[in-house]
């Protein structure tokens, strides 16, 4: 009897130090910052650089979001495109705005990456714009945020997968 619990006891011991951080991985979790201060750096940075800038043939277009709230993980993210005559078509910008929430937690952390934001009106693609883009664990982009240029893609993709981890999001199973 005394040997079962002796047994238990040190399954059990081998158990928790092999469950444990190591001391960098422990390190760097403490390092870390969180939720609240990740999400006010992502708002700042969007502030900053959250906007790209393209032409087509018809219009020059600029696309810019921020997040206009965040509740824990879920974030409301507003997205502006304006839409700027380079013809004589109207004489006056064309705003277009748009609001959603987005629960971070089903987002894939693994997924941020950038890729153009390419748009025309008459079929070329001449100009892109550059997004940074998240994907839903069940498919499909879950977020979709304009940036100003890659070497700031890179900040936004490291907070984005911070905060989405953070949340509880997992790499997407397929």
């Amino acid at each position: 009897m005394h040997k079962q619990i002796l047994l238990g006891l040190i399954l059990a011991v081998f158990i928790a130090i092999n469950a444990a951080p190591t001391g960098t991985q422990a390190q760097t979790a403490q390092n870390a910052p969180p939720l609240a201060e990740t999400i006010n750096y992502i708002t700042a940075f969007l502030a900053s650089h959250g906007c790209t800038e393209y032409d087509t043939t018809n219009f020059h277009k600029q696309s810019c979001s921020s997040l206009s709230n965040a509740d824990n993980c879920s974030v409301e993210v507003e997205s502006k495109l304006v839409l700027t005559p380079t013809r004589e078509l109207t004489t006056t910008p064309i705003p277009k705005l748009r609001q959603w929430t987005v629960n971070l937690q089903l987002l894939d952390p693994t997924s941020a990456k950038t890729q153009p934001d390419i748009h025309s009106d008459d079929g070329s693609f001449p100009d892109q714009g550059l997004d940074v883009t998240v994907q839903a664990q069940a498919g499909g982009i879950g977020l979709a945020l304009p940036v100003d240029n890659t070497d700031n893609a890179t900040h936004l993709i490291n907070a984005l997968s911070h905060a989405i981890t953070l949340c509880g999001g997992k790499k997407a199973a397929f």
